[in-house]
């Protein structure tokens, strides 16, 4: 905080709280003084003697000390997990962005079975509904004919992560059509 030990004596826990969450440490401090059912951890911002803003995570509970209810908390610099948080959840976002709007088909498979498709997959299958298709197995996607030549080059993609070129394939739309 940069305040020295007697100078937080002196204070408030809030006073050092940052604007946005003071009324709410305060509430949740009354509220656990009262003995009522409060979160014991949670994640809140904070303003340094230098006017700086940190982010803190924050464990409290009551106890009892020299016979008076007491808060006992324990608090831990979390500024920069959160700035590591905010990262990803932006770089996250992007790559949603990105992902959806692809002019390209994307299709992801877990252990062979369909968990996610983009706009762009949905059009060439010709269907709107994502739910309907998830959880088919891979081959399913793919005209009888090239099934065994996908599923081995996928195969060695798999096993080499390596490329491996394809001719143009037939892909089998939701309605039952073929797609080239």
């Amino acid at each position: 905080t940069g305040y020295d030990r007697d100078e937080l004596l002196e204070k408030n826990f809030w006073e050092v709280v940052h604007p946005d969450f003071r009324d709410l440490v305060k509430e949740l401090g009354v509220r656990r003084q009262r003995g009522e059912p409060v979160p014991n951890h949670y994640e809140l911002k904070i303003r340094t003697k230098s006017g700086e803003t940190k982010w803190i995570d924050f464990t409290g509970a009551t106890a009892q000390f020299k016979g008076e209810l007491a808060v006992l908390g324990t608090v831990y610099d979390a500024t920069d997990r959160k700035d590591v948080r905010t990262k990803l959840e932006e770089s996250e976002e992007q790559h949603n962005i990105l992902v959806e709007t692809s002019p390209d088909s994307i299709m992801i498979f877990t252990e062979g079975r369909l968990v996610y498709l983009n706009p762009m997959s949905l059009r060439i299958l010709r269907t709107e509904s994502r739910e309907k298709l998830y959880g088919k197995p891979l081959s399913d996607f793919f005209d009888p004919d090239s099934r065994q030549e996908i599923m081995a080059a996928l195969d060695r993609i798999h096993k080499t992560l390596k490329p491996v070129e394809l001719r143009k394939r037939k892909v089998l739309r939701a309605d039952g059509s073929v797609e080239l």
